[in-house]
């Protein structure tokens, strides 16, 4: 992963995370993430399938009175992370 995408990331964690504070929690942590699976079936010497898959999530996890929350967005842009954050 290059650094602008480490630092994207970041950006994304600290906005949702930021987003709880505001909202009231107590405590919140973030995670997100940016990933790539590749998968291949191969039958016989022979290549039968090929997929590519692309994910991105930014979680959080709020505490509140005692009682915590959890939310979680699949993209990764600022008002999706904010809006995991409230």
């Amino acid at each position: 992963m290059r650094d602008y995408e480490l630092d994207r990331l970041l950006g994304l964690a600290r906005i949702a995370c930021d987003s709880a504070v505001r909202e009231g929690a107590e405590q919140s942590d973030v995670r997100a993430s940016s990933g790539k699976s590749i998968s291949i079936a191969v039958e016989k010497s022979a290549i039968k399938s090929s997929d590519v898959r692309l994910g991105a999530s930014v979680s959080v996890r709020a505490f509140y009175r005692g009682g915590v929350g959890y939310s979680s967005v699949d993209r990764l842009d600022p008002e999706s992370a904010a809006k995991a954050g409230r």
